[in-house]
């Protein structure tokens, strides 16, 4: 008789407690971490009721792969960087959540493209390369702002605006046709005159003053007007520059001042008069003189015959904090050639002065600064002075700094050194500042001498003293410190007065020697 075997529930515990404890060891019922080992393309753990579910790990891909019932990967990350291999697809109550100033998503080959969320700004912006916002659009009303061009080969359409804001787009064909502008009310034609432009007069277009023809296009006011030929330009009795009652053809009353147009004068001039005294001309090639006659090769000449004042003032009157150039001047030609600003005065050249108020910053009078890109040589400023009793390049009153190297009389210094001179110098005081290991050591009751005769057996051979530098050391590093040459002789005096005193004790020892004997010897003659 068969019987059908029956499993309790602590039975199937028992039977499941076993192979648990097998694979886990005593981590199934202790809190001490374990280290699970799988070999090659095995899984790492498998769902009981259907093997297939589980956490595998492919040798041949390399991968961690969560596979399906079919044992198929559906998620698998690469073992040696981390990258998740699967297709993104959130469920239906899940969200793609981004950070504030994050990147939704970017490209692998530039990271700087992509979509990022400024929230500073509250826009969704498409980046460049240079991680620069090329389009955006608001989160807060959907504005969209770009740096390049919309093209559509359909029908855009907009609800809202007005026709002074549809008037600003271009090239898109004719908008009323098209049925982008709806009915306006506005603007209100009034009765309009022949060739006149319209004006808008706050209620309805009327005639302007301007006069439009196929010939001419002119601006008149009262007995007054500007007139221009039909190619653009003024001038020429046919096509009359300027009009005003009282004067002659081509010339224009202008408060105390005329103006005379290429009438009587040669083509293209241009003058400013006070009476019969030129105050302005403009020539014909461009060129612009105040109280002179306009020069070759030089654009803009003023001159100005009075005690006091300047010939040009410029000034900035803004208050911000801007470094607000008042007079900028740039003359580059070729590289090496071109002068920016040349100053020529009796007294000064150029006067730089530096109103730094209660600005507590480097305030600079004159600033000079030379750049380049090659090899050559650059100056910041240059002095010369010549053709007096006293010239002086560089004549300074008060403290001077130097942030690199000073060189006197010659250009290439000695490397290593702040200042390097050739030739003498000369001065009442000298101080050098010395080092720490200044040589009383020579006096400590550890600092031992060397024995006369090798001192003297040294000299002879070295011909030099010891910790002295030789002449031909000299020689060869273009001269000696000053204040390490003053620590050694020093040193070398100690050690002299340190053999002084040892000659003295050896001299008195003899002598009392020579006392003892010559009493030895008195007493044996008694």
């Amino acid at each position: 008789m068969l019987t059908k075997k029956t499993t309790s529930k602590s039975g199937l515990r028992r039977a499941l407690y076993l192979p648990l404890f097998l694979i886990f060891g005593t981590a199934a019922v202790q809190s001490t971490a374990q280290t699970v080992n799988i070999g090659p393309n095995q899984y790492a753990f498998q769902y009981t009721l259907s093997p297939n579910f589980g956490l595998f790990f492919n040798t041949s891909d390399q991968q961690y792969e969560f596979r399906n019932g079919s044992a198929v990967p559906v998620f698998a990350l690469d073992a040696q960087n981390g990258r998740m291999k699967t297709d993104l697809e959130f469920h239906s109550s899940s969200d793609y959540l981004v950070p504030n100033n994050r990147y939704a998503f970017r490209a692998k080959s530039n990271p700087n493209f992509g979509l990022f969320f400024n929230a500073s700004e509250q826009t969704y912006q498409f980046r460049n390369s240079s991680a620069f916002s090329v389009f955006s659009v608001s989160a807060s009303n959907g504005t969209m702002n770009t740096s390049g061009s919309i093209s559509a080969s359909g029908t855009i359409s907009a609800s809202g605006g007005n026709s002074s804001q549809w008037n600003q787009a271009f090239n898109w064909g004719n908008h009323a046709s098209a049925g982008y502008i709806t009915s306006e009310n506005d603007p209100k034609i009034g009765t309009m005159t022949a060739d006149a432009v319209p004006r808008w007069n706050g209620s309805q277009l009327v005639p302007s003053n301007m006069i439009s023809t196929s010939t001419f296009n002119q601006i008149t006011a009262s007995n007054a007007r500007l007139r221009l030929n039909s190619t653009g330009f003024l001038g020429g009795t046919s096509s009359l520059g300027f009009y005003n009652s009282g004067t002659k053809n081509g010339e224009i009353a202008y408060l105390l001042g005329q103006m005379h147009l290429n009438n009587e004068f040669e083509l293209g001039e241009i003058w400013f008069s006070t009476d019969s005294q030129i105050r302005m001309k403009i020539g014909a090639e461009g060129e612009v003189a105040v109280n002179a006659e306009p020069e070759e090769n030089r654009n803009f000449k003023v001159v100005r015959d009075q005690a006091s004042g300047s010939a040009i003032d410029a000034e900035v009157t803004f208050s911000g904090n801007n470094d607000v150039r008042g007079i900028r001047s740039r003359s580059v030609t070729n590289d090496g050639y071109g002068v920016g600003i040349e100053g020529r005065g009796g007294w000064r050249g150029i006067w730089g002065i530096s109103e730094g108020g209660s600005y507590s910053g480097i305030s600079v009078g004159v600033y000079g600064q030379a750049t380049g890109s090659s090899s050559g040589t650059r100056i910041g400023i240059y002095g010369l002075a010549s053709g007096g009793n006293t010239n002086w390049a560089g004549y300074f009153v008060g403290n001077q700094y130097v942030s690199g190297d000073l060189r006197v009389g010659t250009i290439a210094g000695a490397s290593g050194y702040k200042v390097s001179v050739n030739g003498k110098i000369m001065c009442t005081e000298l101080r050098v500042q010395t080092v720490n290991n200044w040589p009383d050591y020579v006096f400590a009751d550890e600092y031992k001498l060397m024995p006369l005769e090798e001192l003297e057996a040294f000299i002879r051979t070295e011909k030099h003293l010891p910790n002295i530098p030789s002449a031909a050391e000299v020689e060869e590093e273009e001269g000696f410190d000053v204040g390490e040459m003053q620590r050694l002789t020093l040193e070398k005096l100690e050690e002299l007065t340190l053999y002084i005193l040892e000659l003295k004790r050896d001299h008195e020892a003899v002598k009392r020697e020579n006392e003892a004997l010559k009493a030895r010897i008195e007493a044996i003659e008694k």
